[in-house]
């Protein structure tokens, strides 16, 4: 009776062992995907200058119109993703270009060889797709049309998603 009682006792601790090692199996994948979703890309960006190009622009071979008081400027950003991680975010909305009021900047363009519609599905966004690999860098260009006597704007983005607004100042040249 003795090893009957002694076989229980180790089939139950063994049972045991088991049950926490699968614990602690489960606490480490959960530990690994949680670092991994938090990995995410950082990029930082640097304003190079700017060029005046008049009421009139052509942009992926359409003629562009300025509205009345109203021009347009080529804006030039050098990007750098220092992460390992591939960026998604698209170039449409990476960084924000405004004015100290509404009406001083009209809307913001951007080439289309930043988001080739051969790689975008039909009615997706041009977001869905990565922009910049990971430990890359680009020169990215804007064309804003400004108010007529704006010398400045201001440009904002969000290095990752766990890090503060960068805003930078743009001097606008004519």
């Amino acid at each position: 009776m003795g090893k009957v009682i002694k076989i229980a006792v180790g089939v139950i601790l063994l049972g045991i062992s088991a049950f926490y090692l699968l614990g602690v199996y489960l606490m480490i994948t959960d530990a690994r995907e949680d670092a991994a979703y938090k990995l995410s890309s950082s990029v930082r960006a640097e304003y190079l200058g700017s060029e005046y190009l008049g009421g009139r622009m052509e942009l992926d071979g359409n003629e562009e119109q300025a509205e009345e008081g109203y021009g347009f400027y080529k804006l030039k950003f050098q990007l750098e993703n220092v992460s390992s991680k591939v960026c998604f975010s698209g170039f449409d909305y990476l960084i924000s270009i405004e004015g100290e009021s509404y009406e001083e900047v009209k809307r913001k363009l951007v080439p289309s060889k930043y988001c080739p519609p051969d790689i975008i599905p039909a009615g997706a966004y041009g977001t869905t797709i990565p922009i910049l690999p990971g430990k890359s860098q680009m020169e990215l260009v804007y064309y804003v049309e400004v108010q007529e006597g704006v010398d400045q704007l201001t440009a904002r983005y969000y290095p990752s998603w766990n890090e503060d607004e960068v805003i930078m100042e743009l001097l606008l040249k004519e």
